[in-house]
């Protein structure tokens, strides 16, 4: 049986005319691409930034993101809306990238509990950003990072703190101020290469200084250990009589205090807590 009598429609075929490859792979003129360009312009109005509307979304993220200054500035540089007046209740004038910078330095243990007359004091010092003072301040917290190994040259002896704490000392020990004791016959040794304080391990130091004769260490956990020349006094280590210490005691007068860093002067010592304030001790 065939096709034409089998009843069923006859299938139409369609015929393709050949062409040239290079025929076929022309169409018909399209129109150039136009390249559209995003601006950061104008409030409500087609080719905004997407959360101009919404500013305060930007501004948390900036704050959550913890982002460099450097960041900020590059925002401000590179988009209009992150550099023109944000319009937040009290400081209407600021940017949102300076208010991001503002809340940032809100966050630091140092800058909390400053007045406002002494913050705007510290912007002004800093070049009248709030950019600047976040930059100024992150400096100062990585100067004493607790992961960051250190080297301290003293007048006349050395400190240098491991990443993981440990604590090497050499140079001159006239005073005890390297921190390994005293000999049998009653001496404190100078010591040519770096020796590790034997009598701190399983204290984590973060951070050393030292003066003429004398060494502080701040551990982790905010204790501070000091030794070698006792010129301010006996009284501050707890003990009595003698004039030289020669391995490493806690500063009992700052037992209380979660000590972050130390600075030892020709006279005095001062010392950072956690929550920024600065005691002194010594002669006054």
């Amino acid at each position: 049986m065939d096709a034409t009598t089998s009843g069923t429609e006859t299938i139409q075929f369609h015929n393709i005319p050949e062409q040239p490859i290079a025929a076929a792979l022309v169409t018909s003129p399209r129109p150039a691409f136009q390249r559209q360009v995003r601006h950061c312009f104008g409030d409500s109005i087609p080719g905004e930034f997407p959360l101009a509307a919404n500013p305060s979304i930007v501004l948390h993220v900036l704050t959550a993101c913890n982002l460099d200054p450097q960041d900020l500035a590059k925002l401000e540089a590179t988009c209009s809306f992150f550099r023109q007046p944000a319009k937040f209740a009290p400081d209407y004038d600021l940017s949102i990238a300076e208010l991001a910078a503002f809340d940032m330095c809100q966050k630091r243990a140092i800058f909390k509990p400053m007045s406002k007359d002494e913050r705007n004091d510290l912007k002004q010092k800093c070049g009248g950003s709030w950019k600047l003072v976040l930059r100024y301040l992150l400096a100062g917290e990585a100067g004493c990072r607790r992961e960051k190994s250190q080297a301290i040259a003293g007048p006349g002896h050395s400190i240098a703190v491991t990443a993981g704490g440990a604590v090497y000392s050499f140079g001159s020990n006239s005073s005890g101020q390297l921190g390994h004791g005293v000999n049998p016959d009653g001496n404190a040794a100078d010591e040519y290469r770096p020796r590790m304080i034997r009598s701190l391990q399983g204290i984590r130091i973060i951070q050393a200084a030292t003066g003429g004769g004398r060494t502080m260490l701040i551990s982790d956990s905010g204790k501070v250990y000091a030794f070698g020349k006792d010129t301010f006094g006996e009284a501050e280590h707890g003990v009595q009589g003698s004039k030289a210490v020669s391995t490493p005691r806690v500063v009992e007068s700052l037992t209380d205090i979660f000590v972050v860093q130390a600075a030892i002067g020709k006279f005095f010592t001062a010392v950072l807590s956690r929550e920024g304030r600065v005691y002194t001790f010594s002669w006054g």
